[in-house]
Formats: C-alpha cells, sequence, structure tokens
C-alpha cells in the first residue's frame, strides 16, 4: 500500500479519536442537557448561562479547590431552577466563600432520563466585598466633632485596610478625612505596649471579641450646625473590594461622664446604707420576737384569783 495512503488513514485515526474523547468529556458543549456560555463574577455571585432544551432543570454550584481538585461538597449551590428558558440570570449567596481562595463554579443539568451532566467550569478567585459599616458614632464637645468607628475597625483590620471618614453640615460635605490602618489600634496591641495582660479599657468597638481603638477629629466653628458623618471601608488587598459608603450617623453632644471615684463612692455608700437596714430590720424583728415571748411568759405564771 502507498505511504502516502497510510499516513493519510493514521492522520483521519487519530483526528476521529480526539473528536469521540472532546464528546465523552464535554468539551465540545454538546453533551445531553448540558448548558453553554457559563459566566459568573467571583466577587458578587451574580451568573447567566444558556440553557438547553434537553434539560429538565438546573444548579448552579461552586466548588473549592483543593490541591488542584474539586472537594468532594460544594460550598454553596442553588436551588433548583425549571428548564424550559432559553438563558438564565440570577445570584448566588458568596458568604461560605474564603476570600484569595480558587473556586470552580458549574451549572449541573438534569434530564427527563434522570441523568445529570456538568458544564465546563468556570474558575476563578474569590474577591470579597467589604460589609457596609454601621453602628459607629459621632459626638461633639465644644467646636470638636470626633467620630469613633470602633465598632467598624474590625472588619478590615486583618486585610489592613483604611477608613475614609466624611462630615456633612446641613447635608453637605465639608470634609473628609483617611484613618490609615496603621492608626488603628487593638487591645492587644496596646495592653502588650503597656506590659499589660487581659482585658482592655480602650474606647471602640469590638469584633470577635476585640476591641479597636479608631477615631477621627473634625474642627468645625459653628457648634451649634446640624451635622453629620458617613464611613467607607478602603481596601488595600487584592481580595477585597471597598464597602459601599455607610448611611450618615447623626452627630449628637457629647454626654457627661461621671466621675468614676464619685460613681464608686456613691455604690459603696448605697451597699453600706443597704446593708446598715437591713441590719436594723433583723434587729428590730429580733426585739418584736423577744417581747412576744415575754409577754406570753408572764401570762402563763401571772397567780390567778380564787
Amino acid at each position: 500500500m502507498n505511504r502516502n495512503i497510510i499516513k493519510k488513514i493514521l492522520v483521519c485515526a487519530v483526528a476521529l479519536c480526539m473528536i469521540v474523547s472532546l464528546a465523552a468529556c464535554g468539551g465540545s458543549g454538546s453533551a445531553k442537557g448540558q448548558v453553554s456560555d457559563l459566566s459568573f463574577n467571583f466577587t458578587t455571585g451574580d451568573y447567566s448561562f444558556s440553557g438547553n432544551k434537553d434539560a429538565e432543570s438546573y444548579r448552579v454550584r461552586i466548588f473549592a479547590v483543593e490541591d488542584g481538585k474539586d472537594a468532594e461538597l460544594p460550598v454553596n449551590e442553588s436551588n433548583d431552577l425549571r428548564g424550559g428558558k432559553e438563558s438564565y440570570s440570577n445570584n448566588i449567596p458568596m458568604w461560605s466563600l474564603t476570600p484569595g481562595e480558587t473556586y470552580h463554579v458549574y451549572v449541573m443539568s438534569k434530564t427527563s432520563d434522570g441523568k445529570t451532566v456538568n458544564s465546563p467550569a468556570a474558575e476563578g478567585v474569590y474577591v470579597a466585598v467589604y460589609d457596609t459599616p454601621a453602628d459607629f458614632t459621632a459626638e461633639i464637645d465644644g467646636k470638636t466633632i470626633t467620630v469613633d468607628i470602633g465598632t467598624v475597625a474590625g472588619t478590615g483590620y486583618e486585610s489592613k485596610a483604611d477608613y475614609e471618614v466624611t462630615l456633612y453640615k446641613d447635608n453637605e460635605v465639608i470634609d473628609t478625612k483617611v484613618l490609615k490602618s496603621d492608626e488603628v489600634k487593638s487591645d492587644e496591641e496596646e495592653n502588650e505596649a503597656g506590659g499589660e495582660e487581659g482585658d482592655s479599657g480602650s474606647a471602640g468597638g469590638s469584633s470577635g471579641g476585640a476591641s479597636y481603638d479608631a477615631t477621627v477629629e473634625f474642627t468645625v466653628d459653628d457648634p451649634a450646625a446640624e451635622y453629620s458623618a458617613t464611613v467607607k471601608i478602603i481596601s488595600n488587598s487584592d481580595i477585597y473590594v471597598d464597602s459601599e459608603v455607610s448611611e450618615p450617623v447623626a452627630v449628637t453632644a457629647k454626654q457627661a461622664e461621671e466621675p468614676a471615684d464619685e460613681a464608686e463612692g456613691t455604690s459603696e455608700g448605697d451597699e453600706a446604707a443597704a446593708e446598715g437596714a437591713s441590719e436594723g430590720d433583723e434587729a428590730a424583728a429580733e426585739g418584736a420576737s423577744d417581747g412576744a415571748d415575754s409577754e406570753a411568759e408572764s401570762a402563763t405564771t401571772q397567780p390567778t384569783d380564787k
């Protein structure tokens, strides 16, 4: 047989094997019920794909990648989506994912004969969005406004985030300051610096059991005006995205603090008074009891007339 003919036969055989192999693994996208055009946003969880007429239902599934392989179980998945549509789009929660880790996303199709087939994987690294700041406070004392974001600082502390604080007067922006990550101190750092152990009395909020000292001060000319403040977390990391700007928080007058010694003395005085009153009540009750016993004894021993 001619060598050229043999070579052509071999080339055709190899090409045929490759086509069969692609069909078997779904690489051609033509497997029964398999979806196409899968798109997934690894920050928001938004997805879209084109349906397949042979599929009765779909399920979007997210798998962690461990040592180059998919984990046995998904970290999250959607509810079943009924088939019959040409295209699909929605959102799947991302709270169970770890920022910076790699994940594979599939759309699993189920056909009328009960069989399932996965779409080609969408691969990406989860980039998290910082939570929108809330529960911080803003107080004015004289002409100084202090915005305490200790309750917010725990959100971006480990990832070295900055905090943008904006001050408003009558709903108009008058100043913006950025608190850098290295200016935020946790109670653990302050204890180590002071050579102390245990709980810290530092101002600020807590997150995960830790407290944070994180305040921003503004000086204003008109203390009688109405002021408010907002906070935004600014990312310095590739695996986090800036938060949304918080809702405005009204600036309120600083509350006068009761001196600690006076408060302690008052408390001790109240306790002493209560203890004295209790002892007095016990003495009065004991005296009343002795008096009653004495009267009873007198009535028993008194002679009677014959």
